[in-house]
């Protein structure tokens, strides 16, 4: 068994799982997700509403980078796949600090993202720097910290965090004259104060070390040069073959250690796991509180019913008569990336009611499921796996009243999935508090919604 690890940071910390660098690093380690050189501050907040056609001119993994950042499903991918370990550094607070977009933050990579013609579309506020208001990036970057561990706890209990303690380097020996160079002052290299920077990276992680349970790999016993020749291109942590060396051996070093404590704890941890994944709801905006947000190909025959009571939970509708082909209206949630095995178990449930059920017609489907392996697809035809829910599997519904409906699915095959209430022809259909959650969820452990 290898050992399951999440990135979340630069090259210094993912270039060690980069088997050009660190040959043989996949027979010990797998690495289930990344996250590009995130601040603290983006992290934590709310995920923003976003056109995916409209993140273009640049490239697929920038692509990506910046989508994650937007919708913030690094979290997400932590809760489904269960990582022993997520290594951490704070080079995208240091380096880029964070930027207000839409009521909310993103990592400050304006001159990349900008390039996109989402961007422009976007509302773009302040610039936050720890540089220019060291007190005010500081308090929203330790809320971050606290949102991340509180996260890690009740959501992905048996993940331990390793901090990355790397620092910039200003060093590099020149491959033609053997002599000692700067990268500062190398052509098209951005020139930035190093003491200065590691200075801050200093201040951050004997923040976390000082507060957090943590392991951390040290480097302040060792000063290491930057490599001319790195798979990347020269940088300030584009490091030479012993950085890579000597933080694998730390690494090892720690993950034996821990795997001495384990043992006698497995099995109490994996129902703990289990039980903790199963609570987030995998679905953004599933009460439509929020109206269409996170929700795409929304028909205009659906709408949302609002209560007076306003902590009673919205439905969203259809009613259709007299039609006499199939229309497939239909809506998706958010692409939820799950990388499908025919192993991990996902639980949908959502209320449903109904007129008459009769009225129900053509295949007489209410809901489905649907697997992809790029996340703005959504038809069937594109779909690698796919499960469609009838009126008629909805044992005990009776006209006019809520009934809860429940299913467990293992899809075999996708790396995305989305769920979506559906009407192909006629009828009248009311959903509410639809769910999809990791794990097998009893019947029992599903929340009682309220009756309105």
């Amino acid at each position: 068994m290898t050992v399951k690890i999440a990135t979340l940071g630069c090259c210094a910390t993912r270039d060690n799982f980069n088997s050009q660098i660190v040959a043989k690093y996949k027979d010990y380690y797998s690495i289930i997700t990344h996250q590009n050189q995130m601040s603290m501050i983006s992290l934590a907040a709310e995920p923003i509403s976003f056109n995916r056609s409209l993140i273009d001119k640049i490239s697929p993994f920038d692509q990506q980078h910046f989508e994650t950042e937007l919708s913030k499903s690094f979290l997400d991918s932590m809760v489904i796949n269960q990582p022993d370990y997520l290594i951490l550094d704070f080079y995208g607070d240091v380096y880029y600090g964070a930027r207000e977009i839409e009521n909310s933050y993103i990592t400050n990579k304006r001159w990349l993202f900008s390039k996109t013609s989402l961007y422009k579309d976007l509302q773009e506020g302040n610039n936050l720097s720890i540089f220019n208001d060291p007190d005010s990036y500081l308090n929203l970057w330790k809320e971050g910290i606290r949102f991340l561990f509180d996260f890690l706890e009740n959501y992905v209990p048996g993940c331990r965090v390793i901090l990355n303690c790397a620092r910039f380097t200003d060093k590099y020996i020149d491959s033609e004259s053997g002599e000692q160079k700067l990268v500062s002052k190398t052509e098209g290299q951005h020139s930035i104060d190093i003491a200065l920077y590691n200075k801050w990276w200093d201040v951050l992680d004997k923040y976390v070390i000082d507060h957090y349970k943590v392991r951390y790999i040290d480097f302040s016993n060792k000063t290491y040069f930057a490599d001319q020749k790195h798979l990347w291109g020269l940088f300030y942590l584009h490091f030479e073959n012993q950085f890579y060396q000597d933080f694998t051996h730390q690494l090892v070093s720690i993950i034996m250690a821990d795997l001495k404590e384990q043992n006698d704890a497995l099995k109490s941890q994996n129902s703990k796991i289990q039980q903790a994944a199963g609570e987030r709801n995998l679905v953004y905006n599933a009460s439509f509180r929020r109206g269409s947000h996170h929700w795409s190909y929304w028909h205009k025959d659906f709408d949302i019913l609002l209560s007076k009571n306003v902590q009673d939970s919205p439905v969203l509708t259809i009613s259709k008569e007299n039609e006499s082909k199939d229309l497939y209206r239909q809506l998706w949630s958010n692409a939820i990336e799950i990388n499908a095995d025919g192993v991990k178990e996902f639980t949908l449930s959502f209320d449903i009611k109904t007129d008459n059920a009769s009225a129900i017609d053509s295949h007489g489907f209410i809901f489905s499921i649907r697997t992809f392996n790029k996340p703005d697809e959504h038809s069937q035809s594109a779909a690698k796996w796919f499960k469609n829910i009838r009126i008629t599997d909805i044992k005990g519904i009776q006209d006019g009243e809520w009934t809860s409906y429940s299913i467990t699915i293992k899809p075999f095959t996708g790396k995305y999935m989305k769920v979506g209430p559906y009407l192909m022809r006629n009828g009248t259909v009311y959903w509410r508090n639809i769910s999809l959650k990791v794990g097998k969820i009893t019947a029992n452990s599903l929340s009682c919604p309220k009756v309105f």
